[in-house]
């Protein structure tokens, strides 16, 4: 079985009027500059920083804008929603966040089978492995992929300053809706863990064996990764996590292996960046240009880890 993208909905704040991936990748995202305490700050808001918003409302209007531009809003069907990272299984901020979600669209959550994923970024391979072992069981189904999340905040924008870093800072709320279908993209593996606290001088330890993981479950066979898909745009600190671990691969890359880091274009989206670049993955092999085995990786901001394996599955009708 494979999984298929049947219809997508974006609003990003690198191109807030885009309707199609396309239009990203054809053109260069403008950025804005932001002040904010000494630091200028490289951002793709859609709407300007206010420090009486919320989070919460911020993540709300993001989703008010998705929803805007759906045919039709998911009503009663299945969604996986992911989210931002919130710490705690009864975190206040999380629950608040979905009885106001309840409250202003009563029937988006309203299916017995849909579920919250807040784990960040690495919270799209956790959802996508449910959505494959739900369309395994029920091969008509179809499931929502949701997702939100912003940089918007003062949170990232002391981080930043400290780090005196200069990616662009970005937010959005992206809907992917997926099938099991004859062709499309095939998960193979998946895996998820979680950033031990206590690991000596902050090692990351998941990443380390998540990558071990898929190592090991290539060993011995004839297969090499073609593709691998990795969530950098430009943090540096960001992307040590993963860098200082690739070695783990050796074996399974070679020279022909691409590779390839979609959040150049978008900026730094947070969890909805992972569901971007699961989108860039299906559109690839919807449209023959992902070929061979492919991994994506993806981590949240603080502590999770999740890797997914793929191969592009084409039928071709006599």
């Amino acid at each position: 079985m494979a999984i298929a993208l049947t219809q997508y909905a974006m609003h990003l704040g690198a191109m807030p009027e885009a309707t199609m991936t396309e239009a990203l990748q054809l053109q260069t995202t403008e950025a804005q500059h932001m002040h904010w305490q000494g630091t200028v700050l490289q951002c793709a808001f859609i709407t300007p920083y206010c420090a009486a918003e919320s989070f919460n409302q911020r993540l709300l209007a993001l989703l008010d804008g998705l929803l805007a531009k759906m045919p039709a809003s998911p009503q009663e069907q299945i969604v996986y929603l992911v989210l931002p990272e919130f710490s705690g299984p009864d975190n206040p901020q999380l629950n608040a966040l979905l009885q106001q979600l309840m409250r202003r669209y009563p029937r988006l959550l309203q299916s017995e089978l849909c579920r919250i994923f807040p784990y960040g970024a690495a919270g799209c391979l956790m959802a996508l492995n449910a959505a494959a072992g739900l369309l395994a069981q029920k091969r008509q189904a179809q499931v929502w992929l949701i997702s939100v999340d912003s940089q918007c905040h003062a949170d990232v924008f002391a981080a930043y300053q400290a780090q005196q870093a200069a990616y662009l800072l970005s937010e959005g709320a992206l809907a992917l809706c997926l099938t099991a279908a004859d062709s499309g993209l095939a998960l193979t593996f998946s895996a998820t863990d979680v950033l031990s606290r206590t690991a000596e001088n902050n090692q990351d330890l998941a990443t380390a064996g998540l990558f071990c993981q898929v190592t090991q479950r290539l060993a011995g066979s004839a297969e090499q990764l073609k593709h691998i898909c990795l969530p950098d745009c430009g943090n540096d600190n960001s992307s040590a996590h993963w860098l200082e671990h690739m070695q783990r691969l050796h074996g399974t890359i070679n020279a022909e292996t691409a590779y390839s880091l979609p959040s150049y274009q978008t900026g730094e989206l947070g969890a909805c960046g992972g569901l971007y670049r699961l989108l860039c993955l299906l559109q690839g092999a919807q449209k023959g240009r992902l070929h061979g085995l492919t991994l994506q990786y993806e981590q949240s901001a603080k502590g999770y880890r999740s890797v997914a394996l793929y191969n592009p599955v084409v039928t071709t009708h006599d």
